[in-house]
């Protein structure tokens, strides 16, 4: 990226400079009320609803091994339970956002294994990306389940 000097040359009030031209801001107003509305890409165009419900399971096997471990104190119930409220309120707003625009989620799980995914750096198989989605949320939950049993047979 080339430093440029003149894009933070004073201008005349009233004008934005586009590229090297000068243009008055009354005449953008009017093109751009009369443009229609762009439909962007889909927020999660190539991902199958079934990918969030394995998401959704981990994260509720998460907070179970929280909850069966984790709760023998008041301090520690009222922590438990803002966590629960957290993660709720983490799946629901995207939850509803994907839901307003409806068209994410339509790929079925099939094709979404056969064909992978697009990644920045190239394509993913299918298998790797459930993978790779799964797979922190999967080992936090083991080790908390782990911890919290090995709490457990302490105490006895």
């Amino acid at each position: 990226m080339n430093y440029r000097p003149d894009i933070f040359a004073s201008r005349p009030t009233g004008q934005v400079k586009e590229g090297s031209a000068f243009l008055d801001q009354s005449s953008m107003a009017m093109t751009s009320a009369t443009r229609q509305p762009i439909m962007g890409e889909a927020a999660a165009a190539d991902m199958p609803a079934a990918i969030g419900y394995m998401i959704l399971a981990v994260y509720g096997l998460m907070m179970a091994a929280l909850v069966a471990f984790f709760t023998d104190g008041v301090e520690a119930t009222m922590m438990v339970a803002i966590s629960v409220i957290y993660t709720a309120i983490y799946f629901s707003v995207p939850s509803s956002f994907l839901r307003v625009e409806g068209r994410s989620g339509q790929m079925p799980l099939r094709e979404f294994l056969r064909d992978g995914l697009s990644t920045w750096t190239g394509r993913i198989g299918g298998c790797e990306a459930i993978l790779q989605i799964l797979l922190i949320p999967a080992a936090i939950t083991v080790a908390l389940a782990a911890i919290g049993l090995l709490a457990r047979l302490n105490q006895a």
